[in-house]
Formats: structure tokens, C-alpha cells, sequence
């Protein structure tokens, strides 16, 4: 099977509302990444395990999607995750963001497990 690609991600980072009180949020440091979908992906049957997405932060905290069975080429998880960025060690952090990729793998050809 031909491994995909995905050429172009894009995330933001937006709140429309302030959710913590100042200091909170100025100690706390919310970082929120949305997963929310993938097109053009291969249609897989009933051998492979729903697809999802999987990454790991720079805190080495591993997060994963639910999976999802999809008919289409089109995915979607609208799934989230809010990273606590102010109790993260802030040199470590700012070296790993400057100087690392946050690489997100998409498990779309996963099979699945025989338990017979």
C-alpha cells in the first residue's frame, strides 16, 4: 500500500473568550492543539483499525485521537488537547519548540489484531 502524505498543515491557536482570570492564565500558559481533520486519504475496509492521529509534545506526553471509520477520503476528528505550557520547564520548552518539529502521524493502515 502507498504510504500518504500529507502536504499542508495548518493549525491556529485562537480564544474568542478569557477563560482564566489573569494571573492564572499568565502562570498556567493554556496551549491548545486541535486536531481537526485530513482529506485525500486512502478509503480503508473492515482488516484496518479506525484512523487517528497520534504526536508527542515536547513533555513527552503522547495524545491520541479517537479513531474514526470513514466511507470518504475526507477525516474528521475535531478532537483537542491544552497543554499547561507555565508548569513545563520554560528553558527546556523553548529550546525543544525552537529547535524540534511536533510531528503528528496519521494511522490510517493500522491492521487489525487477529485474537483468534
Amino acid at each position: 500500500m502507498k504510504i500518504s502524505e500529507i502536504e499542508n498543515f495548518s493549525f491556529s491557536i485562537s480564544s474568542d473568550i478569557t477563560l482564566l482570570q489573569p494571573n492564572y492564565r499568565k502562570y498556567l500558559n493554556p496551549l491548545e492543539i486541535d486536531v481537526i481533520g485530513a482529506k485525500n486519504l486512502p478509503v480503508v475496509d473492515s482488516q484496518y483499525q479506525p484512523i487517528y492521529v497520534q504526536y508527542k509534545f515536547y513533555d513527552n506526553t503522547v495524545v491520541k485521537t479517537p479513531g474514526v471509520i470513514s466511507k470518504e477520503s475526507v477525516v474528521k476528528w475535531k478532537s483537542k488537547h491544552v497543554f499547561l505550557l507555565g508548569l513545563m520547564d520554560q528553558k527546556i520548552l523553548i529550546d525543544d519548540i525552537s529547535s524540534k518539529f511536533l510531528e503528528l502521524q496519521v494511522h490510517d493502515c493500522d491492521k487489525l489484531q487477529d485474537n483468534s
